[in-house]
């Protein structure tokens, strides 16, 4: 993942996934060595705002423009499912790991996390001498209460999935800075699970998350409104010395892409997440911008529900796969900034399956199998927006390249601030979706039962359960192989149309400094939305 839609049995909201881009979702189910071998490194057209040399200055106002955010938003920091709610929520709350620029966690209320002999028993010990921003000390038993409100069906918790695992009735604090975890199954990789996009810890015993906002953060909630902005302040006591470097962080929603552009480029803002594929392009040597340029698994993949007819019958889902031309999606969509897919998620991380044949454009075969089918020739109805760059574009290039086969594509434009917080999503049998996540990281959030965003409904009991125990796999190597192998069913019947995953691109004025390009998978706009590390030069 990501944005705010209704989940079909969780009652959860959800704009953008990136998981989502969105996921800022974490390195989930990943070791740091397997994460350490991920694909290319990130590349940014100018450098990652480093300063040129000069330290980080301090002050000022930093203004972001986000492509999302709606009057249905909340301060919940379980449910960030727009990019919106997930940077404000980036801001307030922190995990007790997050995933590194290279996708690698990184201990933040954490220290250490250690393992018994069987990974049923971990031993966390936390960062001492934190206090939240009303001035309590952060203790063991704030981790135990947050991981048991999210546990809790009730709270509608994005990540009640992803805690699943975790005995919280068994675990317990051993003191105010070590936490014994106890699991109901061998967990391989505990650190990559905490270190879920969503698995915020906030303090025991609050309640209120519709008009407070109340955390470890580097920044202090302010006051916002929904849907158009919310305001932060700089935590003077913020446990690591000197940051944030910016006095005051002002968070926008300008949905529109071009409006987003021009408020930059006229200086009323100073970072924008996703700028277009043609105007990064153009701006690629202007002196005033920066282009932030992230190798990531982000993808605008098409879903259709394989229990709905016409695409219970795989044939049909198999032909739609064929129908679509890959190559001319990143030449003439993305521009080159892409890298071919394979209708499977994660493309650069070491647990994505690329032994698999890479499907070809075939209309003659797609055509033949709608024949055989009895569905020749096919209407297809599409939902899609301007939610994330390419979207749009690469379902109207789809509409064009589909004829050939028989498939007629209907575009059904609508709004992009709504993408994923309207009542199409995941109601409807077919729908223009957005992730940037590793295999593993999907496979929680969309491929359970219990998956808040089964956006295929693919409910396979064999399937979860062979995945539950690829998790307790403790051996980075065999672990990655046991997801690979998973991902064969997904490719042979799944009900993704994948074609292509485009790079992250984002955009900043020259005078912002500390931006470090992130390619973990989830939200990883410019820089994983971490803004205590940016600055702006004078």
């Amino acid at each position: 993942m990501t944005p705010s839609r209704d989940s079909m049995d969780h009652g959860l909201d959800r704009r953008t996934f990136l998981r989502r881009t969105g996921s800022g979702m974490a390195a989930f189910g990943l070791a740091p060595a397997l994460l350490a071998a991920c694909g290319g490194s990130p590349s940014a057209s100018s450098s990652p705002a480093s300063g040129a040399g000069t330290g980080p200055a301090r002050g000022g106002r930093l203004r972001v423009g986000l492509n999302d955010g709606g009057s249905t938003d909340s301060l919940a920091p379980w449910n960030t499912p727009s990019y919106n709610a997930f940077s404000r929520a980036t801001q307030v709350y922190e995990r007790l790991y997050q995933p590194g620029s290279e996708g690698t966690p990184v201990p933040i209320l954490a220290e250490s996390a250690e393992a018994n002999a069987g990974a049923t028993v971990w031993q966390v010990k936390l960062r001492a001498g934190v206090t939240f921003h009303d001035g309590k000390p952060f203790t063991a038993n704030d981790v135990l209460y947050s991981f048991r409100y999210i546990a809790d069906p009730k709270n509608k918790a994005e990540s009640l999935s992803i805690i699943e695992p975790l005995d919280l009735a068994a675990s317990k604090a051993v003191s105010d800075t070590e936490l014994e975890i106890r699991l109901n199954r061998p967990i391989g990789d505990l650190p990559g699970l905490l270190a879920y996009q969503t698995m915020w810890i906030a303090p025991e015993g609050a309640t209120d998350f519709k008009t407070a906002a109340v955390g470890t953060g580097p920044f202090k909630f302010v006051e916002w409104q929904p849907g158009v902005r919310a305001s932060y302040e700089r935590n003077a006591d913020y446990w690591q010395d000197g940051k944030p470097y910016v006095d005051e962080l002002e968070i926008i929603a300008i949905s529109d892409p071009a409006a987003r552009l021009n408020a930059l480029l006229g200086g009323q803002i100073d970072e924008m997440t996703f700028i277009d594929f043609v105007q990064a392009k153009a701006h690629e040597s202007d002196g005033n911008l920066q282009i932030i340029n992230a190798a990531q698994p982000l993808c605008a993949p098409i879903y259709v529900q394989i229990d709905s007819s016409p695409y219970d019958d795989v044939r049909v889902r198999q032909a739609l796969r064929l129908a679509i031309n890959r190559q001319e999606m990143i030449d003439k969509v993305y521009l080159g900034f892409g890298q071919l897919g394979n209708d499977l998620f994660g493309k650069g991380f070491a647990t994505y399956n690329d032994e698999l044949p890479q499907r070809e454009y075939d209309p003659e075969q797609a055509a033949s199998l709608l024949k055989a089918a009895g569905r020749y020739p096919l209407d297809l109805p599409l939902p899609t927006s301007q939610a994330a760059p390419g979207m749009l574009e690469s379902a109207t290039a789809f509409k064009e390249q589909a004829k050939a086969a028989g498939i007629n594509v209907e575009i059904r434009k609508i709004d992009a601030g709504t993408h994923f917080a309207n009542d199409l999503f995941l109601k409807t049998p077919v729908y223009q979706s957005s992730w940037g996540v590793s295999f593993e990281e999907h496979a929680q959030a969309g491929l359970l039962k219990t998956s808040p965003y089964n956006e295929t409904h693919w409910y396979s009991p064999d399937w979860g359960r062979q995945f539950a125990e690829a998790q307790a796999i403790a051996d980075p190597d065999q672990r990655n192989a046991a997801y690979q192998a998973l991902q064969v069913p997904l490719y042979e019947e799944g009900g993704y149309i994948l074609p292509a995953f485009s790079n992250l691109l984002d955009a900043a004025s020259a005078k912002v400094g500390g931006i470090v390009p992130n390619i973990s998978s989830g939200y990883s706009n410019l820089g994983g939305f971490q803004f205590l590390d940016h600055w702006l030069k004078s």
